[in-house]
């Protein structure tokens, strides 16, 4: 039996594909910095010419990255785009296991759209860690603030209530089992 797949999830798994290889994923990456020669792609990456030269024929096969008229790479508008999406999806399989522990399904697509601010944050297991990492945010907070707990203590109502009060955009991530 011929199973049939849908055209987009083929082409989002050849960008998947091409992406998986560490040089290719390390040219694109650094061609959102800078236009470059090939040579210079070579010597900062430590990789010899003639592989830096296949995976840019792969890359801009796929439209990540041109070759300009004065024989420079270049990322392409969508190639930069595609570089933007990839620290979300890092940082959500970084915090997988958070992710899966909590019952909102799916998590709400504003908070993941609104995750840059999150990229390098610092997971808390500790509770009294957690309380005072959370006040001294609270007290800093000056455009938004972004929780997601498995739990909240009653002490964070406070807290919470006066960034709420000083028109912050606030948005809690509680498990369902906690607002229960």
């Amino acid at each position: 039996m011929e199973r049939k797949t849908d055209a987009s999830i083929e082409e989002l798994c050849k960008l998947f594909a091409e992406l998986s290889n560490t040089n290719r994923l390390s040219i694109v990456k650094l061609l959102t910095k800078n236009e470059m020669r090939l040579s210079d792609i070579a010597d900062t990456l430590s990789i010899t010419s003639p592989e830096v030269s296949r995976n840019l024929n792969r890359l801009s096969k796929l439209k990540l990255t041109i070759k300009t008229s004065e024989n420079m790479y270049k990322i392409t508008p969508f190639g930069k785009l595609v570089m933007d999406i990839i620290p979300y999806l890092a940082f959500i399989f970084k915090n997988r296991d958070i992710m899966n522990s909590h019952s909102v399904s799916p998590i709400p697509k504003e908070f993941l759209y609104d995750t840059a601010p999150l990229l390098d944050c610092k997971i808390i297991r500790g509770t009294i860690e957690g309380f005072n990492l959370s006040i001294k945010r609270f007290e800093r907070t000056k455009k938004f603030c972004w929780i997601m707990a498995e739990k909240a203590m009653e002490s964070f109502v406070l807290p919470l209530g006066k960034i709420v009060c000083k028109n912050i955009d606030t948005k809690v991530l509680l498990s369902k089992k906690y607002v229960k």
